[in-house]
């Protein structure tokens, strides 16, 4: 049962990175306005 529950934390992990990953770019390209961010 506990290595279910990790399974499913790292599902859950990963799916958090790729869709992270997945928008960053995108993030990006659209331009931000935030001062840190610099181009």
């Amino acid at each position: 049962m506990i290595r279910n529950l990790s399974r499913e934390h790292l599902a859950t992990a990963a799916t958090t990175l790729v869709i992270s990953l997945m928008v960053a770019p995108a993030a990006n390209a659209a331009g931000s306005s935030m001062p840190w961010e610099q181009p």
